[in-house]
């Protein structure tokens, strides 16, 4: 058997390659055959044009001679010489015809035999309607009548009408036998393309086989390393796909958001105020959702953080009435979401995941219910030490389940019959409502009737109870004056038109100046032209993003006093690493009172700041971090040595130290510390230190791996290294 297998392995080879050669054999058989019959099909076709155009010009000939003796006959009778225009312009159309004809005839005998009788009694007939158009002229109506009359005798008219008839039969029988001919083409070219593709298909699908067969257990043997490199990847792109996308809608949602909030000081109506405060919830409802999207991927893997707190119930509960209501009444359905009066006011649980849960319970009742009502409840149970079971019951008058499918909905993509998918939906959303109910240490019961309703219930066991006189209610929104703050030349920096008109909106009739500009390249420009006094920043934008700029900025000594806040729709990871290296942050969706509030830190901040950095160059004698912070940079300028190749390197490290290494400790940009490392490296290989190009190559591949621990490590490493040099 051993001895068998590499030669069956080999004749397994050699079968693939005899078989995917056939293969590709017959495709050159197709395009041949292709081209071949696309010649065929062609000349089939122009063989039908011409004997059209030839039918055609033998018909016209036809009609021009009708035309001519028609206009003949009224002058004689009439003797007006108006009637003799379109007899000469019939004429002369024949003319051009039987010119025409003679052209396409050429090839075909049973028309170039025909031409010359056709053309001799044509001619013989124009003789006999021209000399009784000259009779006619001189107003011999005797003479005229007579030589009528022998002409209708000789009967020139008939046979020039039957020479063209048989022109006409003959032209029908080769044009159908030239359809013919082409429609016979067109199935063997059809016969012939479907034989090879079938033969083809089944030899590449044999080879196919074959070839799997042969891969199989090669593929064994790399599947763990092929799969582990895969759900890397997915994950990778998952990530990427959720930040893309977590972005893509917060910058329009800050848009919607924020024109709510100027509108409501130009809506004069409650209706109209109402309909405002449904969108603003509803707004805000969905940040909260694409903070959950960004989350459900770590569900599967158990890292999923829940964010316990106390919420007003009564409140929890309004925002849901206030959020289907709508689309309630719009359906004709009763629609209510209640709270239980011994339930109490304030609890503690995870809002926006049981708010999760409670939306696709409720979106569910809507979708499957057309007539009755939706009505939501919450009410507590089993009292016990401060704590007790809270249950969230959503109850409609649908279609219901059938009890066989009641495991099936909880289920991964699946739904209880496949005419759900009509309605939309992945089938996702009770399978994640599951996994978070579990999280949250709770369950998911379901009791339905087919054709009597439906109802969920999300069953929290034993959460704190808060004692509190009176419930804590939703915080006031904060009136922002943007005059109480300095008067100020901003620059607003973002890509996105409805961000720029939303913060123009915000700062209208204020007693600061805006400028604009969308992107981070233009607005390095404008800073150093117009020296504005706070900058507002988006982080991603075309050409040159924020981050980028504002390492930029604080190389430049003209520009690094001037605060910068961070505007932006990125995920939440990394929002820390945003706090720490600007002077503010706004995370869209964002509220004038949002703006008003980092706006008045960072200019309350601008001119301490500005005295600290000028003591700081001042008192820079030594080696000083930017930020202050002596980790990982060089804390002293060591001494030059007397070998000048060694203090050239100390030199060079510790002014690199000086300029970079304080920005790279806070920012901790990968595309930042690659660069050093490849500084460092070109360094090593100027002074060939192999110690420096050792701790440079480290550097690059922690940052090839991502791995922000060891970048950490290795970037604090830093001071020792150059004592180790010197």
């Amino acid at each position: 058997m051993t001895s068998q297998n590499p030669r069956f392995k080999r004749f397994r080879i050699l079968s693939v390659t005899v078989l995917f050669g056939l293969t590709l054999s017959l495709l050159l058989v197709i395009a041949f055959s292709s081209t071949r019959s696309r010649e065929t099909l062609n000349a089939a076709l122009h063989a039908i044009e011409r004997e059209q155009q030839i039918r055609n010009l033998v018909l016209l000939i036809r009609q021009h001679t009708i035309a001519a003796e028609t206009a003949e006959r009224g002058f004689l009778i009439t003797g007006e010489e108006q009637y003799l225009e379109p007899y000469e312009r019939a004429l002369s159309h024949r003319s051009t015809r039987m010119a025409s004809l003679e052209e396409f005839a050429k090839g075909i005998p049973e028309i170039e035999d025909r031409l010359p009788d056709l053309k001799s009694l044509i001619q013989a007939r124009d003789g006999e309607l021209e000399a009784a158009i000259a009779l006619r002229r001189e107003n011999n109506i005797d003479e005229t009548v007579e030589a009528v009359r022998d002409g209708m005798r000789r009967n020139l008219s008939e046979q020039i009408r039957e020479v063209l008839h048989r022109m006409e039969e003959t032209m029908d029988a080769k044009l159908k036998t030239a359809e013919t001919e082409y429609r016979r083409q067109i199935d063997r070219m059809a016969f012939i393309m479907s034989l090879a593709a079938y033969l083809s298909l089944a030899l590449g699908l044999l080879g196919l086989v074959l070839l799997i067969r042969h891969l199989r257990d090669q593929i064994r043997t790399v599947r763990l390393e092929r799969d582990k490199e895969e759900a890397v990847r997915l994950a990778q792109e998952k990530s990427r796909f959720l930040a893309s996308m977590n972005h893509e809608i917060r910058t329009p949602l800050n848009a919607i958001l924020g024109f709510c909030e100027l509108l409501e000081n130009e809506v004069p109506s409650d209706r109209g105020r109402r309909y405002l405060a449904t969108i603003r919830t509803s707004g805000h409802v969905l940040a909260d959702l694409i903070n959950d999207i960004l989350d459900l991927s770590k569900i599967e893997s158990g890292m999923l953080d829940l964010s316990p707190g106390p919420v007003n119930v009564p409140e929890f509960a309004k925002g849901l009435q206030v959020l289907f209501e709508e689309q309630a009444r719009a359906a004709g359905l009763r629609y209510e979401f209640a709270v239980d009066e011994e339930c109490p006011d304030v609890l503690v649980f995870d809002p926006i995941r049981v708010r999760q849960i409670l939306v696709n319970f409720l979106g569910n009742a809507l979708k499957f219910t057309s007539h009755g009502s939706i009505r939501g409840f919450i009410w507590a149970r089993e009292f016990q030490g401060g704590k007790c079971d809270v249950v969230f019951s959503v109850q409609d008058t649908g279609r219901g389940i059938a009890p066989e499918k009641m495991e099936l909905i909880f289920q991964p993509f699946r739904q209880a019959e496949v005419s759900d998918e009509t309605l939309g939906g992945t089938g996702l959303g009770l399978s994640i409502c599951h996994e978070l109910a579990v999280l949250m240490g709770g369950e998911i019961e379901v009791t339905s009737e087919v054709g009597e309703g439906t109802e969920f219930l999300l069953v929290l066991k034993q959460v704190d109870v808060v004692k509190i006189s009176g419930a804590p209610r939703d915080e006031a929104p904060v009136k922002a004056d943007f005059d109480d703050l300095p008067p100020s030349r901003i620059l607003v920096v973002d890509d996105n038109s409805f961000n720029i008109e939303l913060i123009s909106e915000f700062f209208e009739g204020s007693h600061h100046r805006l400028d604009f500009s969308g992107n981070g390249l233009e607005a390095l420009d404008m800073m150093r032209r117009d020296n504005p006094d706070i900058v507002l920043m988006d982080i991603r934008m075309p050409v040159m993003g924020g981050d980028e700029a504002y390492l930029l900025m604080r190389r430049d000594e003209r520009l690094a006093s001037i605060p910068v806040i961070a505007m932006t729709a990125s995920a939440l990871s990394g929002q820390q690493r945003l706090r720490e290296l600007f002077d503010g942050y706004l995370r869209k969706p964002f509220t004038r009172a949002e703006v008003f509030q980092v706006m008045k830190t960072a200019l309350s901040r601008r001119g301490s700041l500005m005295k600290e950095r000028e003591r700081e160059r001042r008192s820079r004698g030594a080696p000083v971090v930017p930020d202050g912070s002596s980790a990982g940079a060089p804390a002293s300028s060591p001494p030059v040595h007397d070998d000048g190749r060694t203090g050239g390197l100390i030199e060079e490290l510790t002014t690199l130290g000086e300029e970079r290494w304080g920005l790279l400790m806070r920012a901790m940009l990968l595309s930042d510390v690659a660069s050093v490392a490849d500084e460092l490296s070109e360094i090593a290989k100027r002074y060939d230190e192999p110690d420096l190009s050792a701790y440079a190559h480290d550097l690059r591949k922690a940052v090839e791996q991502i791995d922000q621990p060891r970048i950490e490590d290795l970037l604090k490493r830093f001071n020792e290294l150059i004592e180790k040099l010197s």
